[in-house]
């Protein structure tokens, strides 16, 4: 879990992880900088992070000080909405596994998603989340047709999945996105296939994509780079690992594991 995703324009590449040093060293210089705030052991502390990696490395800065208990608050936010839309309430133990209420700048909704069985209006309503406030973006700079896409009248679509609890707090549950309709009608859940996928220790990501105009799905697959260059070895190929890439017969293979 503790690694991030480098996103570069529209592309997403390969995880990179923390080595275990970098993690304590980390968590050293946080727990440094929360005692410096005035923070002393036994000291109640809040501390908002906006990834697990995050998360983690602030329990374990506040277990090096024996700052033990930290109150933390389930919160959600976007890009989009400049910051925080949804949050928890502390001590609200029901709350616990929610993203809490809307904040005071913010309205929300839910709009039935019929194809994925979510129905607004039914006795647990679940559907996409919806958001409108001042605080929302205005638009993609310089693409009026992601704009259009999920700003409609004001009213930002998260493409996020939630269902309000009895209390009035929402789960999140599912994402829109992660299904789509194929020519043929059929419905294509993207995750589950990409999740599989990476089950074959040849490739360290893959991408999967289609549309509602073909009736096949293409992906992109990065290869994993010693397990192919070991391949590679075993059949007394000396090629780089960019040539190998290239190699219609490292594609073979790649190709045959994965089917």
């Amino acid at each position: 879990m503790l690694g991030r995703r480098q996103v570069t324009e529209t592309k997403v590449g390969p995880y990179v992880w923390l080595t275990y040093q970098e993690v304590h060293d980390a968590a050293l210089r946080m727990g440094s900088a929360i005692r410096s705030r005035g923070v002393n052991p036994g000291d109640r502390c809040g501390i908002f992070g906006s990834n697990c990696p995050q998360w983690l490395t602030a329990m374990e800065a506040c277990n090096s000080h024996t700052i033990t208990y930290v109150p933390l608050y389930d919160t959600l936010g976007f890009t989009e909405s400049c910051g925080g839309c949804l949050t928890s309430i502390g001590n609200v133990f029901p709350m616990m596994g929610t993203v809490g209420v809307p904040m005071t700048t913010i309205e929300t909704r839910l709009e039935s998603v019929p194809e994925m069985g979510y129905d607004a209006l039914s006795s647990v309503p679940g559907g996409e989340i919806c958001l409108r406030g001042k605080s929302l973006f205005s638009g993609y700079h310089k693409r009026q047709d992601l704009t259009e896409e999920v700003l409609v009248d004001g009213v930002w679509i998260a493409g996020d999945i939630g269902e309000l609890q009895p209390i009035g707090a929402t789960e999140i549950i599912d994402r829109t996105k992660n299904i789509f309709k194929l020519s043929q009608g059929d419905y294509v859940a993207v995750e589950n296939i990409e999740s599989k996928y990476l089950r074959c220790p040849l490739i360290t990501s893959i991408w999967v994509y289609g549309n509602s105009f073909e009736s096949f799905l293409v992906a992109v697959v990065v290869p994993d780079r010693k397990a192919l260059e070991d391949w590679a070895a075993e059949h007394n190929l000396t090629d780089d690992f960019k040539s190998l890439c290239q190699n219609l017969k490292a594609r073979k293979y790649i190709l045959d594991e994965l089917n």
